[in-house]
C-alpha cells in the first residue's frame, strides 16, 4: 500500500464511561464553558500518537502492537478527577483523567514507543514527552474565561467512576474534515497475545462537537 494517513493507537472505553463523560461536558457546559467538545463516543485512552504515516508501515505497527500487549494483562482503570493541558494560564486541552496506580498504561504506551520505533527503522519517531494517562474531553480554541474554567475545575475535580478493564488496543486512522475528524479501526491487537482482530465495517464518528 502507498500514500498517507493520519494514525494512532488507543483504548475504547465502556459505553459506562461515556455516560460519565457526557454527563461531564454537560455540567461544564451548564457553567457557560465554550470550547470544541470531543463526542463522547469518539473519547479514548490515546497510547501513541503517530500523526502522518505510510500505509506500508501498518502491518509494521500492528507487529509492535502483538509484541507490546503479547505479555501484558488486561489493564484496570478508573476515572479520577479533571485538569487542563499545559496549564490555567495558557488552556488547550480539558481532560479526564486516569487513575494508572499501577503504572500498567504508561508501561504500555512506552512498550508501544519503543518497539515501533524497532519495527519500522526509526521512520516513526519516538514521543518524548512523559506520558499521562487522561481522555481529552474539550479542546479550547479562543482566548478563555479563567474563572470558568477554574470553576470547572473545581466542581469535577472529585469526580470518579468505576474501574473497567481493557483488553485490546486499537490502531486507529483519523481522517480530518471540517466537521471534525473521524476514526477508523484498522487493527486490534489483544492483550496476553491473542490474534488479529479488524473491525468489520468502517467506522463513522466525528469527535468534535463545538455547541
Amino acid at each position: 500500500m502507498t500514500g498517507l494517513i493520519r494514525a494512532f493507537i488507543a483504548i475504547e472505553l465502556p459505553e459506562a464511561l461515556k455516560q460519565t463523560i457526557d454527563h461531564t461536558q454537560r455540567g461544564l457546559k451548564s457553567l457557560g464553558l465554550k470550547m470544541s467538545w470531543v463526542k463522547p463516543e469518539a473519547v479514548h485512552v490515546t497510547l501513541k500518537f503517530m500523526g502522518d504515516i505510510l500505509q506500508s508501515e501498518i502491518g509494521h505497527i500492528y507487529q509492535a502492537m502483538v509484541e507490546s500487549t503479547a505479555e501484558i494483562s488486561p489493564i484496570t482503570c478508573s476515572i479520577k478527577g479533571v485538569g487542563i493541558f499545559p496549564n490555567i494560564r495558557k488552556p488547550r486541552v480539558f481532560w479526564i483523567g486516569l487513575d494508572d496506580k499501577t503504572q500498567a498504561l504508561t508501561q504500555l504506551s512506552r512498550k508501544l514507543n519503543d518497539t515501533i520505533q524497532t519495527m519500522t527503522g526509526n521512520r516513526i519517531p519516538a514521543e518524548h514527552r512523559p506520558f499521562k494517562a487522561h481522555l481529552t474531553i474539550g479542546r479550547i480554541r479562543s482566548e478563555p474565561d479563567t474563572t470558568r474554567l477554574i470553576a470547572g475545575l473545581k466542581q469535577f475535580g472529585m469526580l470518579t467512576s468505576e474501574p473497567f478493564t481493557a483488553t485490546e488496543i486499537h490502531l486507529f486512522q483519523s481522517q480530518l474534515f471540517s466537521s471534525g475528524a473521524i476514526h477508523t479501526w484498522l487493527k486490534t491487537a489483544q492483550m496476553m497475545g491473542r490474534n488479529l482482530m479488524i473491525h468489520p465495517e468502517p467506522l463513522t464518528i466525528h469527535t468534535e462537537d463545538n455547541s
